[in-house]
């Protein structure tokens, strides 16, 4: 294996510690042996996240990888969508 994807519904409305509403969740993918790189996908009060992490020896070009995803993200969703 070289590649984990994880993908996590959050809640819908967003969460509260004590007063405090959580404006945003962020997944934090964990990488080990020989997996090179980890895509986390997680939804949050109507806002979808996806974090890149990645071993830098095993995927140099990491940056240029997440602009690309990034791009293709950009493509399916219009610029100032309507909330569900």
């Amino acid at each position: 294996m070289n590649t984990f994807l994880t993908n996590v519904r959050g809640p819908r409305e967003p969460l509260s510690v004590g007063s405090l509403r959580i404006a945003e969740l962020i997944p934090v993918p964990a990488i080990s042996g020989n997996v090179g790189i980890a895509f986390a996908v997680l939804s949050y009060a109507g806002r979808l996240t996806v974090t890149v992490i990645a071993d830098p020896d095993r995927c140099p070009d990491v940056e240029r990888l997440a602009q690309r995803v990034q791009a293709q993200l950009d493509a399916l969703v219009p610029a100032h969508p309507t909330p569900c």
